[in-house]
């Protein structure tokens, strides 16, 4: 809502970060996260002739569990929303990339999260471990992407966020209703969850 802090981890194009905008307001802040040279270019366009620059920052960074570098898996298609910090299969070379965590971003930048969207094609485990507490502070709103064929590749597991998602004491949700562990690990293709707090 206006006034309201959107982190968009996953940026792409700039479609939730112009959305995002819209919602804040003026008041608002965005922070749009798109590691991929070229996509965020695209994002950055998107941001500007939808008049939002002045909500919406344009953040380089891959976000992860914590600051560093880290290779970057790029599947060579002009602004694919399939790059990913996990070794995706689809993938023709890297780049490396400099990441940051959702904790030491907010703590670095001040600033209190309302809500959060995660689209990370596979790597969903690193952001949540870097998150840990900013979830259990500020309790925002998250909508979370899950790719579950490309955490194989990254060596996690649904298993792997269903744990850490308890232990912050957050329940996925789909189509309104909380999901049960075996309802949850049996996917395999992309779902999307709510994430409610208990």
């Amino acid at each position: 809502g206006p006034g309201d802090v959107f982190l968009d981890i996953g940026g792409h194009i700039g479609l939730f970060a112009v959305v995002g905008a819209r919602l804040v307001g003026g008041s608002g802040q965005v922070f749009s996260f798109e590691p991929t040279p070229f996509t965020r270019s695209i994002l950055t366009q998107t941001v500007a002739l939808n008049g939002c620059k002045d909500i919406v920052e344009v953040r380089p960074e891959a976000v992860s569990s914590m600051r560093g570098e880290a290779e970057f898996f790029d599947t060579g298609d002009e602004a694919s929303n399939a790059n990913s910090l996990a070794p995706i299969k689809a993938a023709v070379g890297s780049i490396t990339v400099p990441t940051i965590s959702i904790d030491e971003f907010v703590e670095e930048r001040q600033i209190l999260p309302n809500c959060i969207k995660i689209d990370v094609e596979g790597a969903e485990l690193e952001v949540l471990r870097g998150a840990k507490e900013v979830i259990k502070k500020f309790r925002p709103s998250i909508r979370l992407g899950l790719h579950p064929q490309q955490m194989v590749a990254n060596g996690d597991g649904l298993k792997d966020v269903w744990d850490i998602l308890r232990d912050f004491g957050l329940t996925p949700h789909s189509d309104g209703s909380p999901m049960y562990l075996d309802d949850f690990c049996s996917k395999s293709d992309l779902f999307d969850v709510n994430l409610e707090y208990d």
